[in-house]
């Protein structure tokens, strides 16, 4: 995953980014196969400290 995306993004546009960079299909089985909490972690590493919300 790349670090480019710096800002500050609310939980729900940060997840749309991150679903944004699979097809539909993969997005789909990623999140029916339970590991949609993966988005939000990847969340939480993406600011790792630098921006509280």
């Amino acid at each position: 995953m790349s670090g480019r995306n710096k800002l500050p993004f609310t939980q729900s546009q940060q997840i749309n980014l991150f679903l944004r960079s699979y097809t539909r299909t993969d997005a789909a089985i990623f999140y029916e196969r339970g590991k949609f909490h993966t988005a939000v972690n990847f969340r939480n590493l993406m600011v790792n400290g630098k921006t509280r919300y």
